[in-house]
């Protein structure tokens, strides 16, 4: 071999050396639990104190991020006492990569199995949560809308004038015959309504006792009760009991019939 293939595997050989390994961590667990910070973060547990003992727990792992010890409690304290599952995953997936063999290994993969699933259901629970959010606000607003229009018809009542429409037609009282009283002045007068004429009285109200009415009308052809009715503005039934004898379906042209009064 000459000089320079010598130097050159020396070279090789140095820089092979140099070069980070990426095999697990194979540091003895017992050393690590040794450390310092690690034993301050003990030291904190036995004495219920898990925030304490956390933060002495990420010291350790700023001392040596390769203290699979460390990573382990931090994924314990997560999980269990801070409820952050995401750290707790990572701590245990460092756990891992760093001690794959471990007597823990199937533990913390469980752990993490278990971590996913909180994490799901915090999803799950969260969007549902925004869903009946959503549906309150929108039957709230559905509410107060529906009070506006209640409160607006309301109003609108309130302003609109009581309107009473059950009204009937009440007959008007014809004037006394003043010829036939310069006749026979000795004849007593029909009595004369004495109350303000009006044309309508309320349903169920007594009206005035009417003398019996003179008018009569020659049927014409085409018109019926009805129409012959309405002409004298007397009801069919008024017309029929003032003409007993009539059959309203079979009138013939020419026919007379008594108009009762109004």
């Amino acid at each position: 071999m000459t000089l320079r293939g010598a130097l050159t595997t020396i070279f090789l050989a140095l820089a092979l050396l140099g070069l980070p390994s990426c095999a697990p961590y194979s540091a003895d667990p017992q050393d690590e639990e040794k450390e310092t910070y690690y034993m301050a973060g003990k030291k904190h547990l036995q004495n219920m104190d898990h925030e304490g003992a956390r933060e002495m727990f990420e010291k350790a792992v700023e001392a040596n991020p390769r203290s699979s010890a460390a990573h382990f409690q931090l994924g314990v304290l997560n999980e269990n006492h801070f409820s952050n599952y995401v750290s707790a995953i990572y701590h245990y997936e460092k756990h891992l990569k760093l001690r794959p063999q471990s007597d823990m290994t199937e533990i913390v993969r469980q752990r993490i199995k278990t971590c996913q699933l909180e994490l799901a259901k915090a999803v799950t629970l969260g969007v549902a949560s925004r869903e009946v959010t959503r549906e309150l606000d929108r039957l709230n607003q559905e509410n107060a809308n529906l009070k506006k229009q209640v409160e607006t018809y309301r109003l609108q009542l309130a302003a609109k004038p009581l309107v009473i429409t059950n009204y009937v037609q009440v007959p008007q009282v014809p004037a006394p015959d003043l010829g036939a009283i310069a006749e026979n002045p000795r004849r007593e007068p029909p009595p004369v309504n004495t109350r303000p004429s009006t044309s309508l009285q309320r349903a169920g109200s007594p009206t005035t006792t009417q003398r019996p009415s003179n008018r009569t009308h020659i049927v014409g052809r085409g018109e019926t009760f009805s129409s012959i009715a309405r002409k004298y503005n007397v009801s069919p039934a008024a017309l029929q009991a003032a003409n007993p004898g009539v059959d309203s379906r079979k009138m013939k042209v020419g026919a007379t019939l008594r108009i009762p009064s109004r």
